[in-house]
């Protein structure tokens, strides 16, 4: 006997064959106590629970609700180390509430292992032995690590095809230039867990590569409480350096034919100065023109690579680091800390030095997915 659980997220288009051996992510299947049926399709069960509950209603300082129970579960297992996403799938909290069930894939053996926890360890109850569930449960974004690891390769040898031997022509610089945004966008978004925004990475002067860190506004909704600061894996800096190395290739190049570019935005990306500077990224489109980096721009240019959905580094990273990292870091990491509830949101006391550690991981995943740091083709 079990309960059998479903989530609403959204379904994205299968960029692998389907794979019979890899269980469907929409259904999860808990154990139950010995003695306890599975629900029944008549709702015999609810006027059960309301009987029992209003038998206990006199013993109890504060009546029992469902919804109590469930916020019990819930605080016992964030107590207890459980992610979010993994709180969120157990007491069926809505992915609109919980931001981080968008983005995670969860194996199911981990949901079954916190839900006999909570049961034996918080509630005393006890549990027959369960087969070790397969597959997993969560996001609908499946994107294997060797498909990634390809796609970063085959992003490289875009850059490598429009490598400047000389001069060139405006059409041939722009065709690099953009090519190696696009690259250096992708290394960037999977090492810092940003999100797809317009001018993503404003201003270089977000960046402290001494230090190896980020200043992150990326949830313009909520002011300055929506801006965070975030360590960098070493790829990250590296490939930002060879970002910057590239933008002064690009302005000495253009200062030859199209000296208002060079001297306008592209000189923008470089300062430093609030009064001097621009966005860090931009786009050079045929007619000699730079375009706001909006998301719309930013998914086309990346289609050709990987016609994913543009946020999917934060599916990749979210399921990745889940059960690696402690869930208050990957929550401050990803901008997902709710005020009131969570660490470093205001009043909040998590240390900045925990990051570290989610950094350092995200290191060893960009490894893995050959997701390494390139130099300009210019």
């Amino acid at each position: 006997p079990g309960l059998s659980l479903t989530v609403d997220l959204p379904a994205f288009d299968s960029l692998v064959e389907s794979d019979d051996a890899v269980a469907e992510e929409d259904r999860l299947f808990l154990p139950v106590p010995p003695g306890l049926g599975a629900p029944s399709a008549d709702g015999r069960e609810d006027a059960a629970v309301a009987a029992a509950m209003k038998g206990l209603r006199d013993r109890l300082a504060r009546p029992l609700t469902r919804g109590r129970i469930r916020r019990f579960k819930a605080d016992w297992l964030r107590r207890a180390g459980a992610d979010a996403a993994v709180v969120g799938f157990l007491v069926g909290q809505s992915p609109g509430a919980r931001a981080q069930m968008h983005y995670s894939r969860v194996a199911r053996r981990t949901l079954v292992d916190w839900h006999r926890r909570h049961l034996v360890c918080g509630l005393g109850l006890s549990l027959p032995e369960w087969p070790e569930p397969d597959g997993v449960y969560g996001s609908r974004l499946r994107l294997p690590q060797p498909l990634l690891r390809a796609v970063f390769e085959e992003a490289r040898r875009e850059v490598r095809r429009h490598r400047l031997h000389g001069l060139g022509s405006f059409h041939q610089v722009a065709a690099a230039h953009n090519a190696f945004m696009v690259y250096t966008l992708m290394v960037l978004y999977l090492g810092s867990g940003h999100r797809p925004v317009s001018h993503p990475f404003e201003f270089r002067s977000d960046f402290d590569l001494e230090a190896g860190v980020l200043w992150i506004s990326d949830k313009t909704g909520r002011g300055a409480r929506g801006a965070r600061l975030v360590p960098l894996p070493a790829a990250a800096v590296a490939q930002t350096r060879a970002w910057i190395a590239h933008l002064e290739k690009l302005r000495d190049r253009l200062r030859l034919t199209h000296p208002e570019m060079a001297d306008g935005p592209v000189e923008a990306a470089l300062a430093m100065e609030a009064r001097r500077r621009g966005p860090f990224f931009l786009r050079l489109d045929p007619r000699g023109r730079a375009e706001p980096l909006r998301p719309s721009i930013q998914e086309a240019a990346v289609e050709p690579v990987l016609p994913a959905a543009l946020n999917w580094t934060r599916h990749v990273l979210r399921s990745a680091l889940l059960e690696d990292c402690d869930p208050a870091a990957l929550d401050a990491f990803f901008g997902h800390g709710h005020i009131g509830e969570d660490p470093f949101v205001a009043g909040g006391g998590l240390p900045f030095a925990d990051l570290f550690p989610v950094a350092d991981r995200i290191e060893t995943l960009m490894a893995a997915l050959s997701a390494k740091p390139a130099d300009s083709p210019l």
